[in-house]
């Protein structure tokens, strides 16, 4: 078993007791007095934050991890994802540019609606 799927199966039997909890204090009639206890008050939130801070920590050592191995982040690579496409934008414009300024007559002549016929150019052939 990975520990990503243990952690998600304590996560889901954290949901599920957390529900179970809510459920049986709501229909209880103690839950006034429940209500009123400021230790239950504060175990009830800390048991309702378990999961966020499970997440939380799972993801501080995944990242520790990933550092240890020298691999990249989720995020890096999106930021790289991002950072290449600018770059590949950027180079596509400047091979437009080079191409405009290495063939121009070629720009012109297109914009005259230059270019010749299929027969035009086999007859110059011959």
């Amino acid at each position: 078993m990975s520990i990503r799927t243990a952690m998600e199966e304590a996560f889901h039997r954290g949901e599920k007791i957390k529900n179970q909890l809510v459920h049986d204090l709501l229909n209880s009639e103690t839950v006034g007095e429940l209500m009123q206890n400021e230790y239950f008050l504060k175990s009830l939130s800390a048991l309702m934050n378990t999961r966020y801070e499970l997440k939380k920590a799972f993801r501080s050592n995944i990242k520790s991890v990933l550092r240890i191995f020298d691999l990249p982040s989720r995020d890096e690579i999106h930021s790289m994802e991002r950072k290449l496409s600018r770059l590949e934008t950027e180079i596509a414009g400047i091979h437009h540019k080079v191409m405009e300024t290495r063939h121009p007559k070629a720009k012109a002549g297109a914009r005259r609606g230059g270019a010749r016929s299929k027969a035009e150019k086999h007859s110059s052939r011959e």
